[in-house]
């Protein structure tokens, strides 16, 4: 292998104060144990579309496939296009990355079980992904995303370790999509 795994990892996760309530959701996992094996590449979707810290909180609204970003107590606008506009840039430059970390049940970043709602803001049963752990998979089709709470699973974490490795190797070749 040809230099460090590159891993992008949601930068709540590394203790960065981004998240709605001016909080982070460090994880010694990631920030320890993962940063003496690979560069972490850090990054926050929300703050890179300017939504600022703290800021009210948001959820997800609508349609599984296609869900709007909406404030909590105030579920009329949609900021999906603001959310978007932010990380369509950096979304390209992740090209370099050998997996990704996102940060569990995030509108932004949750891979799985993130909750929807109707529009009246009434908690649906169905459940969706984040839109941007959503724009990564599909811009990144083959590339390694894990939640960092699946992480602690001593297999999980191994698991994804390897298929980063592997990712790795096929991105050196050219072969990586």
């Amino acid at each position: 292998m040809s230099g460090p795994l590159r891993l992008g990892i949601s930068s709540c996760l590394l203790g960065l104060p981004v998240r709605y309530n001016g909080g982070h959701k460090y994880s010694s996992l990631c920030a320890e144990k993962l940063a003496a094996q690979a560069e972490l590449v850090s990054f926050c979707p929300e703050a890179a579309a300017g939504f600022g810290t703290p800021r009210p909180p948001m959820q997800l609204s609508g349609p599984a496939e296609h869900p709007q970003l909406v404030l909590v107590d105030n579920p009329g606008a949609d900021l999906r296009p603001q959310l978007e506009a932010g990380f369509r840039q950096p979304l390209e430059e992740f090209a370099s990355l050998d997996g990704f970390i996102l940060m569990p049940r995030s509108p932004s970043c949750g891979l799985h079980e993130v909750k929807l709602h109707d529009d009246k803001g009434r908690l649906l049963q169905e459940r969706t992904s984040g839109i941007f752990a959503s724009a990564l998979r599909q811009r990144y089709p083959l590339l390694p995303l894990e939640q960092e709470d699946r992480l602690q699973d001593p297999e999980v974490l191994e698991h994804f370790l390897q298929q980063a490795r592997d990712y790795h190797q096929l991105r050196l070749a050219g072969t990586s999509a």
